[in-house]
């Protein structure tokens, strides 16, 4: 489209300006509705109704919502997106949420983190009102090879943890959260694994490779 529209300039060199406008489709956004403690299927309905594009990831532990029901989304309530923009829902099993130990405030912090898939589960603690950074870093898992998918990662619960954006490139994805109340949230982002384009035969590799990371957010 790009070089279209450079086409178009060239061409209008000494042409009337009137004769030749070129406007772009307008870029129309909606702002992603509340669907916490929806069902799953009643979430996703509202927000394919809303103009979204959602995809549920379920089995999260949530001992404040039954089984079934919408913990978190991503982007979070209230956040403007463009129309058709892909939005992440986690849905409660009903259980137990895992007991964590309290970290000490002194190591709370806001800003950037790095995280990669060397360790299971990576952590960090925030203040309640900060605003954290993570770039996600994948070697492709198995293959070596694949991309972050479109979805962001899910948050299991918005009282807690708050997601405003999601963009990734090839094995690079970064993610954008606010600490918005005291407690411990659970973020999920999945790498999209392929076969190495050197495989000769017919390979099977996992269909992703997930990064855990568990945020903290203690008072202010």
């Amino acid at each position: 489209m790009k070089g279209r529209l450079g086409a178009v300039v060239l061409l209008c060199i000494g042409i009337a300006i009137s004769a030749c406008t070129t406007s772009a489709a307008p870029r129309h956004s909606v702002v992603v509705p509340n669907i916490i403690g929806m069902s799953q299927d009643a979430a996703t309905s509202r927000l394919s109704d809303a103009g979204l594009s959602p995809q549920a990831m379920g089995g999260m532990p949530s001992s404040r919502f039954p089984a079934g029901t919408v913990t978190g989304s991503n982007p979070s309530a209230g956040v403007s997106v463009a129309t058709g923009a892909p939005v992440s829902l986690t849905v409660s099993d009903g259980g137990s949420t895992p007991t964590t130990m309290p970290v000490a405030p002194s190591t709370c912090a806001s800003g950037n983190v790095a995280y990669t898939e060397s360790v299971d589960t990576g952590s960090i603690c925030l203040r309640v009102g900060s605003t954290l950074t993570v770039t996600f870093i994948s070697s492709g898992g198995w293959s070596g090879y694949g991309q972050w998918g479109r979805w962001p990662p899910t948050i299991s619960d918005n009282s807690i943890l708050r997601g405003s954006s999601w963009g990734s490139s090839g094995k690079t994805a970064t993610a954008v959260f606010s600490a918005a109340g005291i407690g411990t949230a659970t973020v999920w982002a999945s790498f999209e694994v392929r076969c190495a384009p050197s495989d000769t035969t017919p390979c099977t590799v996992p269909p992703q490779a997930n990064q855990t990371l568990t945020v903290t957010v203690d008072p202010a």
